[in-house]
């Protein structure tokens, strides 16, 4: 049996009376691409299974530094400690990158994070 739709998670509005729900029809048409947007443009960082939204993302040559915070920098910070979840840069047109911590510098609310591509690992046959 399903139960009652959450109408906070779905609109955000607290009464599904003032909930304003798209119709089935515009819910099934493609989302409008305007020009200027693209949908790989800009670098993603996956670490593990999550994506980590950092707050700015500089790249220079053979790496980035990301401004993080919150749970974003937590997840950088124990792959890079603990070792058990890859760190990789994905870009439109690249295939993605490994990358590892070299620098960790504090300032305020953020942290920056310096990410530079990880050597390649060996092959062993």
């Amino acid at each position: 049996m399903i139960g009652k739709p959450d109408w906070r998670r779905i609109t955000g509005a607290d009464d599904p009376q003032k909930a304003r729900l798209r119709p089935l029809s515009a819910a099934n048409s493609e989302p409008e691409v305007k020009p200027e947007m693209s949908l790989h443009t800009a670098p993603e960082l996956i670490v593990g299974t999550l994506r980590v939204m950092p707050v700015s993302l500089d790249a220079f040559d053979g790496g980035v530094v990301a401004r993080l915070s919150g749970p974003g920098l937590l997840s950088v910070l124990d792959a890079a400690f603990a070792g058990d979840a890859a760190i990789q840069l994905w870009s439109s047109g690249t295939l993605p990158r490994a990358m590892m911590v070299t620098e960790i510098a504090m300032q305020g609310g953020s942290t920056l994070v310096t990410l530079e591509d990880a050597p390649a690992p060996l092959r062993l046959n």
